[in-house]
């Protein structure tokens, strides 16, 4: 009897750890809308997808950039008016040949942090003599 009682235990737990095993976490994403400044024209989407590390993968898609051979760069804030210096996160420099700015970088934030962070994303287009803020949008509970 006793034989059986553990091959009936052993049975469950092979269960239970295949069940365990087999159930993910569905991980979820935001997506936000870029939206143009100044009259730039330029627009897109941020998107946040929550990774299995509890990271928050960040990918930026922007279109209609107003010049070609220029560089760009993005950060995302606590607030559209503090010093690039003061970014959270910072994409590095882009050369966009194509009127085009895509970049992804992980963001050290568990998910439900970044839907509580008070920030925004905004897009710099750096020409010779200066920098010029093109696209921004709230995230986080700013939205």
């Amino acid at each position: 009897m006793a034989h059986m009682n553990l091959k009936v235990v052993s049975l469950l737990i092979i269960t239970i750890a295949l069940v365990a095993t087999g159930c993910k976490k569905d991980l979820r994403i935001k997506t936000y809308s870029i939206e143009e400044m100044y009259s730039s024209g330029v627009s897109g989407t941020l998107t946040m997808n929550e990774t299995n590390d509890e990271q928050v993968q960040v990918v930026i898609d922007v279109k209609d950039l107003p010049l070609a051979d220029t560089l760009y760069k993005a950060y995302i804030r606590g607030s559209l008016f503090t010093a690039p210096t003061d970014s959270v996160l910072e994409f590095p420099f882009e050369r966009s040949t194509a009127l085009k700015f895509h970049a992804e970088k992980t963001w050290d934030i568990k998910y439900d942090a970044m839907k509580e962070f008070d920030g925004c994303f905004i897009l710099y287009g750096y020409y010779p003599s200066d920098s010029v803020p093109l696209a921004s949008c709230n995230i986080g509970k700013n939205e």
